[in-house]
């Protein structure tokens, strides 16, 4: 047989004849030729000519393994560009796993065979190829990013927080982690998703579906419902005559008349109140209120002054009088003989307050501390005050 050498660049259809020259294993002059004739209709962008040209020297008898990598190699690439997607991964699969291939187009291979199960929405096929030629394909960026919403469509989201990595997460690949949880029903994954984006980025949307997730959690209830209200307050999302209300009457439920007349001042500069037939109702609420705040004994404002039973509303109103040492000290001995789970949402609620009056570090610290040593719903919320209360203004 007659043999030349083919040189084979890091250009996929780079084939260009040189007469026993390189390092290259012979090649047969016919195979040479073909694969040149291929070369030229592939430059010209005649990929189907080029396509039918390859499949043609693929049914050649006896081709050495050299020459039928070249054959696969070529085939894979100019398939691509023809949209045969198909025809491409089968062929780039053989390149890729023969003996006789060039591991300095592996990369490049791998890209492209990528490319082709993506085409094809064959999403379980752009994982495991990507998994299966790792090593070639380190710090492609394309790659990574077909790989992402692989993981996404196949609701992988192990796979795909793995990919992300622990650092350095955008809001866009959060949000399709979120999206991902959420597809795939991981109501816990998703939450912790979502309290991530939010530090990264918050909007309406992002803050309703962290809320609901809380919402939905067993035992909720009207437990934290006045929580729920003060964090919607919080980050913007009080939106109705009937919230502003309702937070208002659960604020003179917990001893909190500041906080009442906070929600009910809030709801006029809203617009939410004083319009259509509810304005006659609101008016006798706002009334209330201001009945209730006029009526705390002036002794709270200090401390040797509250009794045992009021100490809880007492600790409220000398923290929003500004005196912040001593309403904690009251509300600290108003947590004695009180349960844990108790206790620790006195401690929310407290870091509530001191946010609403501006102390956001000293909240911010106090919800943490809660989070830190609570678990279902009451640690998902205080996690949601420690993200508000950092980023947002009351």
């Amino acid at each position: 047989m007659t043999f030349l050498r083919i040189r084979s660049g890091l250009a996929l259809m780079a084939f260009c004849v040189a007469a026993a020259a390189g390092a290259e294993p012979a090649v047969q002059r016919s195979v040479a030729l073909a694969l040149n004739q291929a070369q030229a209709a592939y430059s010209a962008h005649h990929y189907r000519v080029a396509l039918q040209e390859l499949q043609a020297i693929e049914r050649k008898p006896r081709l050495t393994d050299y020459e039928a990598y070249l054959v696969q190699r070529s085939l894979g690439t100019v398939a691509a560009a023809a949209g045969e997607y198909s025809v491409s991964a089968d062929a780039l699969r053989k390149a890729l796993g023969s003996k006789a291939g060039d591991s300095a187009v592996a990369g490049a291979l791998a890209q492209t065979l990528i490319y082709a199960d993506y085409q094809q929405h064959d999403y379980h096929a752009v994982i495991n190829d990507s998994q299966q030629w790792h090593a070639a394909l380190q710090g492609n960026g394309q790659v990574r990013a077909m790989l992402q919403q692989a993981y996404g469509a196949t609701h992988q989201c192990a796979g795909l927080a793995g990919l992300m990595g622990r650092d350095a997460r955008d809001a866009g690949a959060l949000a399709s982690l979120v999206a991902c949880y959420q597809a795939s029903g991981d109501t816990q994954g998703e939450r912790v998703a979502l309290l991530e984006l939010l530090q990264v980025q918050q909007t309406p949307a992002y803050w309703q579906a962290a809320l609901g997730l809380v919402a939905d959690e067993p035992g909720v209830g009207s437990r934290y419902a006045l929580d729920m209200l003060r964090l919607r307050r919080r980050v913007g999302l009080l939106d109705s005559a009937s919230q502003y209300m309702e937070l208002a009457m659960l604020e003179l439920e917990a001893q909190d008349a500041s906080g009442a007349k906070r929600a009910i001042a809030a709801g006029y500069r809203a617009g939410a109140l004083g319009q259509g037939a509810g304005a006659p109702r609101q008016a006798r609420l706002a009334k209330l209120v201001d009945q209730r705040l006029a009526a705390q004994p002036r002794s709270w404002l200090t401390i040797d002054h509250a009794p045992d039973s009021t100490q809880l509303a007492a600790g409220l109103a000398m923290v929003d009088a500004g005196r912040i040492p001593q309403g904690l000290a009251l509300l600290k001995k108003a947590e004695t003989g009180v349960a844990l789970a108790d206790a620790q949402l006195q401690n929310l609620r407290l870091a509530e307050v001191l946010g609403n009056v501006g102390h956001t570090r000293q909240a911010h610290a106090i919800a943490h501390s809660v989070a830190l040593h609570t678990t279902g719903a009451l640690r998902d919320l205080a996690r949601l005050w420690e993200v508000a209360l950092l980023t947002s203004h009351g």
